[in-house]
């Protein structure tokens, strides 16, 4: 009975960390892409590495997605 309540509470402190990791990525992810267009507008021509941020970050955020529907 004692092993069932130990796997249960891990299973529960798994999902708050899912919970918690996911309701942070969107507004750090998004705040790292805003400094990313701020230096781009500040300094100019890395439109090319404002698109591949950009890439990347879509790649990144559907594996959490993913990720976190299939766990």
């Amino acid at each position: 009975m004692a092993h069932q309540a130990k796997i249960r509470d891990n299973t529960d402190m798994r999902d708050n960390l899912r919970l918690i990791f996911s309701a942070l990525w969107f507004p750090a992810t998004g705040a790292a892409l805003a400094g990313i267009m701020l230096f781009i507008l500040t300094f100019g021509d890395y439109w090319e590495f404002f698109l591949w941020s950009v890439g990347a970050w879509v790649i990144c955020t559907v594996i959490v997605i993913t990720a976190s529907l299939n766990a």
